[in-house]
């Protein structure tokens, strides 16, 4: 128990000065400068002299006032009404007398009135006759131009001459003839478009087969095209087409 007693109390005094010294370190010195005053003296300057003006501008000022003075010279005084003469006879002095108790009537006149002025009257320039004018002729209304005879339509047109050439909207179908020779084969037909777009076939121009002919009948008039117009207007045409057939494979 003493040991522990003396270890605790060095423990507690290490502590102690450790504090200590720590406080003296945290304390800063503060040291007061001395504020130094100095006494300052005013002094007064007195203004420069003005600089010596040369002789020579003194002389050149003195010429210039001379010449001055001799070109302002004193104007004479005119002596005008001294050797004036008038000339005029002098009017005689008259006196008048007036008095002002005499009675006068403002009605009683001298003289006898001036007539009254009479306003003359302006005769009217007369009219003149007014010229009647010639009748002028009637107008003759202009004849109405003859509007030129409508062009008759023809029966069919080629299509050279339509608005645009007719284009096949719908081809129709064919069945290969049991008769027939080869696989293939041409037929030139000569076709006629109504005005609705349908075909009808005119003549057979030209085959290769004339077992073929048929076919290329039923495929031109099951068929159809744009209506044929010629200046706006639905119209016929007719012209050749070649249709090429082949025999379907199986």
């Amino acid at each position: 128990m003493f040991i522990k007693s003396i270890i605790t109390g060095s423990v507690i005094t290490a502590i102690l000065i450790s504090v200590l010294v720590a406080t003296r370190l945290l304390k800063t010195e503060t040291e007061v400068q001395d504020l130094l005053l100095y006494e300052v003296e005013q002094v007064t300057m007195s203004p420069p002299p003005e600089p010596p003006i040369e002789e020579e501008e003194q002389i050149e000022e003195e010429e210039l006032l001379e010449t001055l003075h001799q070109e302002l010279a004193p104007i004479p005084a005119l002596d005008l009404l001294a050797d004036a003469s008038i000339d005029s006879t002098p009017l005689p002095l008259t006196t008048a007398s007036f008095d002002p108790q005499l009675s006068v009537s403002p009605f009683e006149i001298d003289r006898e009135p001036a007539d009254l002025p009479v306003a003359k009257v302006t005769s009217r320039p007369k009219s003149r006759p007014v010229k009647k004018r010639a009748t002028s002729k009637p107008r003759t209304t202009p004849k109405p131009r003859p509007t030129p005879p409508r062009e008759k339509l023809k029966s069919s047109y080629s299509p050279s001459e339509l608005d645009r050439k007719p284009r096949e909207l719908r081809k129709g179908s064919f069945t290969w003839p049991s008769g027939a020779r080869g696989t293939s084969g041409t037929v030139k037909l000569l076709l006629e478009i109504s005005t609705s777009g349908r075909v009808r076939v005119l003549s057979v121009s030209s085959s290769t087969d004339p077992k073929l002919n048929s076919a290329a009948k039923r495929v031109a008039s099951n068929s159809r095209y744009t209506a044929p117009t010629y200046r706006g207007k639905p119209v016929k045409t007719k012209f050749y087409k070649t249709y090429h057939l082949k025999k379907p494979r199986r």
